[in-house]
């Protein structure tokens, strides 16, 4: 009731002699006659270090107020004696803040180009969100970002120490790392139940500091990877081991994949050891062989493998019964280093690799023996069951005859091998994480039955098999003929063919094609079906689950290890392998910016284009026409020297010794030249 009076009342009174709003502006708060303390207050700056020091525009005003002493100090000068400048800072009293008062005359030196404050550190604190974006940031290219913006010269090192740095903060140094292994292991079982993640530490009591144990081995198997390999692969596997770089350089990688239903590469595990050694091989594969259960029926496996260092004796000890092939490029490889070298027999080994039947495999080693009998011996002794397809098994449903599927994983790890432990494992969990979405998602678009290079293949076999011409036997029985007038014979019901590609690959051949296609049935219906889309995403269906931040994982309480003694080399670590002889390197042409293949030159003996000789080139060639003129006048000067003996007048004496100088003056030319020539050879 009284609210509605009032209401009323204040209705009665005229607009202009109401109250206005409580949320006046500022300037009706303001004093009348104003404060100057106040208003030199509202013009000071509040310097803020994490803004400020970014800007590169930033400067120092008069009145700008710091939070304490540490942040400014009292008084500074410029470090140019014969310049005046200084800036000083104070408190007038306990209740003021710490603020400039003082700023000298413009500076008279110029602008200085060395800064001691900017150095390695300081960078590495004012960039680190960038290189968080971007790890990949060129040493040279933030060396030129930086002494542009901060009109300041650095050197190399100093941006090479700072990006070192800048990294270090964001992923930790290696300390840091090792000390979250227990725990990180523990949230790796927590987040993906049935993942192995064994971690082992050096028990040598001589490598302890304090009782304290070092880093050994870690070997990692995701329950995903686990799951989808037995469900849908082949029962082919593929191990290798590659170097580590930069700080971890001295330790090893070892990986192991199998083939999924398109040909692609399946990553199964992976172990960081301490070397390439018998002990670290037979480490490794008894945990694979625990979560991959071959020892249960070890006459159904395959593996493939180059001869790494301890690799062979460790599955002959571990793993007796298993079927093992030999990678054929490194096979060549050993091959040349014996002194087998030439393409002829190059190509005769490589065709006998790819025999599918016996008689085929004795036909090329029999033309190898008619051009080099020591090179057929050498190839005899080794068990051609390793490395031919006229002795492989027809079980493993695969003809590869080279271990790409380890070499291609290390390879998409390039990038990652030179980082610390932990920043390597979570790196490569992300790629495995994505790579299975990834490819779960591509081929559930697709929709046909059979995977997409598998229908390649089976399209390059209906080419070939359109030169054929198939007679019919029986109802599953047929005769190929080729064009090269050889006979094949085909059964439909078994699914085998004379030439035994049929039976290696479970894909048929252009002889079995001809012979369905006679049957009227499609060439689709007799492949296998590890290869159909069906079989390919139970190797997909199973994911590897994220991971929760560090924050929240499992505390195990356990003492972390130390990192492992490696042994530091000499020089900048290599990232790439060292090529073969005649292995080629990629290079990018500049003027049309097309992929160039260029073969290497080492061993091969060089041609002089000036003189037609061996064993030097043109650019050589003015050096050694000098030697052999300067041979000669030295010759021509000693035998008229001998002619005249003791009896040459003092001017003939004179002009020899005249002679010999020039010639002396002529070696000295001659060899200064060809070491200005060396030294360029040496610089391009």
């Amino acid at each position: 009731m009284e609210v509605g009076v009032a209401s009323n009342m204040l209705a009665m009174f005229p607009n202009d002699t109401q109250e206005n709003d409580c949320a006046t502006s500022d300037e009706e708060l303001m004093s009348l006659h104003g404060n100057s303390d106040d208003e030199n207050l509202k013009r000071s700056t509040v310097f803020n270090p994490t803004r400020d020091l970014k800007d590169p525009k930033f400067k120092f005003t008069l009145n700008m107020i710091f939070s304490n002493s540490k942040e400014f100090k009292s008084r500074a000068i410029c470090k140019v004696s014969s310049c005046k400048w200084f800036i000083f800072a104070s408190k007038s009293n306990q209740d003021e803040p710490f603020k400039i008062k003082t700023i000298g005359p413009d500076h008279s030196c110029g602008k200085q180009r060395d800064n001691k404050t900017i150095d390695s550190g300081f960078l590495a604190k004012k960039y680190v969100e960038e290189f968080r974006i971007n790890p990949s940031w060129g040493v040279k290219e933030f060396q030129t970002h930086v002494m542009r913006t901060h009109n300041c010269t650095i050197t190399r090192t100093q941006a090479y120490m700072a990006k070192r740095k800048a990294l270090d903060l964001i992923t930790g140094t290696k300390e840091e790392q090792f000390d979250m292994l227990w725990d990180y292991c523990a949230e790796l079982r927590r987040s993906n139940p049935g993942t192995t993640c064994i971690l082992k530490l050096d028990e040598n009591p001589k490598t302890m500091v304090n009782g304290r144990q070092r880093f050994l081995r870690l070997y990692i198997c995701f329950a995903a990877c686990k799951q989808g390999f037995l469900a849908g692969c082949r029962p082919i596997i593929g191990v290798d081991g590659c170097h580590l770089k930069g700080h971890q350089k001295g330790s090893q990688l070892l990986t192991a994949a199998g083939i999924d239903g398109n040909d692609n590469i399946y990553p199964i595990a992976f172990a960081i050891v301490e070397g390439e050694l018998k002990e670290t091989w037979k480490w490794f594969l008894t945990l694979l062989d625990e979560d991959l259960g071959i020892s249960q029926n070890p006459f159904a496996w395959t593996f493939i493998s180059d001869k790494q260092k301890g690799l062979i004796p460790a599955f002959y000890e571990m793993m007796p019964n298993v079927a093992h092939k030999f990678c054929v490029r490194h096979l060549h490889n050993n091959f040349k280093t014996e002194g087998f070298g030439g393409q002829e027999l190059k190509d005769i080994l490589w065709k006998a690799a790819r025999a599918t039947t016996e008689p085929e495999f004795s036909k090329y080693m029999k033309q190898m023996e008619k051009i080099d009998s020591k090179a057929s011996e050498w190839v005899i002794n080794k068990p051609p069951s390793h490395w031919s397809r006229a002795f492989f098994s027809s079980f493993p449903k695969c003809d590869v005859l080279l271990n790409n599927l380890c070499e291609s994983f290390n390879n998409v790890l390039l990038h990652v091998r030179d980082k610390y432990n932990w920043t390597m494992i979570e790196s490569i969990r992300i790629y495995m994480m994505s790579k299975l979405q990834q490819n779960r998602d591509k081929m559930m678009k697709y929709c046909q039955r059979i995977c997409p290079k598998i229908m390649l293949k089976l399209e390059k076999n209906k080419a070939k098999a359109a030169e054929c011409i198939a007679t019919k036997s029986d109802q599953f029985h047929y005769q190929i003929e080729d064009i090269y007038l050889r006979l094949f014979s085909v059964d439909l019901k078994e699914k085998t063919c004379s030439c035994r590609r049929w039976d290696l690959t479970e894909i048929p051949c252009n002889h079995a094609i001809a012979a369905i296609w006679v049957k009227k049935d499609e060439p689709e219906i007799y492949v296998h079906k590890c290869y159909t889309v069906d079989q390919y995403m139970k190797s997909y269906s199973p994911s590897i689950l994220p991971i929760v931040s560090i924050e929240q994982w499992p505390k195990t309480g356990i003492e972390p290890p130390l990192p492992p003694l490696y042994k530091v080399q000499p020089r900048r670590p290599r990232k790439l392998r060292k090529r073969g002889i005649d292995e080629t390197t990629k290079k990018e042409s500049d003027s049309r910016n097309l992929t160039l293949l260029k073969a290497s030159r080492k061993g091969r003996k060089k041609k002089c284009g000036s003189c037609g000789t061996l064993g030097h080139n043109s650019r050589k060639f003015p050096i050694l026409m000098g030697r052999i003129h300067f041979e000669v006048q030295q010759q021509q000067i000693h035998q008229q020297v001998g002619k005249e003996g003791l009896s040459t007048p003092n001017n003939a004496t004179e002009g020899s010794s005249t002679i010999i100088e020039s010639a002396t003056s002529m070696q000295s030319n001659s060899f200064i030249a060809e070491q200005i020539v060396i030294t360029f050879l040496v610089i391009y």
